[in-house]
């Protein structure tokens, strides 16, 4: 399949030609001039460097925003326009979304951000369901620390089926609750959290026994008595480490 990309939403935008995932030709608009007198010159430009007319193009995909309104425009209808003229298809995409694209399929959540000037980010919040991510809210233009306040509003809003009440980023979580034991000398051990969605009930209101996997939670008992057993009959007493 032959697509032709196209992003005019500010001064940064650029078009590239591709045939499936293969980038064919890529130009960027790294100039002060109009997209209204650039655009074109560049689609020609980047369809020659790929050997292809632009009748040979099967989907057009045009960024939509965020961004200049009036960049969006020029590249929106000159997309219509030929797809229109050719008969072929189009597909719209939010510049935000191909960001959040981009971060690693473990994502529960992915917030994607760019430079919206005037000290604000153009900004959203999306939610991973499957393979699919599905936009929280709207698309916004705010300042990054209002930014992050809502994204922590909206991530506990989603959570409150299962009674967590806030969310707490990993940087400014305690120690953990061994840690005081282990400081005064006291030998102890713990076991790793299998991924982030530990801290969606940890200290939080949802924190209950019902949240626990009965078969998990034998495994880590038994874990925990094979340790001990084995620490009982060490010849000497363990020695500190620090880390």
């Amino acid at each position: 399949m032959v697509l032709l990309a196209i992003d005019t939403c500010d001064a940064r935008g650029s078009v590239a030609v591709l045939r499936d995932a293969e980038v064919l030709a890529n130009l960027v608009h790294e100039r002060t001039e109009e997209y209204s007198l650039w655009l074109a010159p560049a689609v020609d430009g980047a369809l020659k460097t790929a050997g292809l007319m632009l009748s040979a193009v099967e989907v057009y995909a045009v960024a939509t925003g965020p961004g200049s309104f009036t960049g969006a425009r020029i590249g929106l209808t000159a997309v219509k326009a030929w797809a229109e003229v050719y008969g072929k298809r189009i597909a719209a995409v939010s510049r935000l979304e191909v960001l959040a694209r981009q971060a690693g399929e473990d994502a529960e959540y992915v917030a994607g951000f760019f430079d919206g000037s005037r000290g604000q980010v153009f900004a959203a919040l999306y939610r991973r369901i499957g393979s699919e991510l599905q936009r929280v809210g709207d698309e916004a233009v705010l300042g990054p620390a209002e930014f992050v306040s809502w994204v922590d509003e909206q991530v506990a809003a989603l959570m409150q089926p299962i009674a967590a009440t806030a969310v707490q980023r990993e940087r400014e979580s305690p120690a953990a609750d061994i840690t005081p034991l282990a400081e005064a000398g006291v030998p102890a051990m713990e076991l790793d959290v299998d991924g982030p969605r530990y801290f969606w009930y940890h200290h939080s209101d949802g924190d209950t026994l019902d949240k626990l996997d009965p078969a998990e939670m034998a495994r880590c008992v038994a874990v925990m008595a094979v340790m001990a057993y084995v620490v009982a009959d060490l010849p000497e007493g363990l020695g500190q480490t620090t880390n």
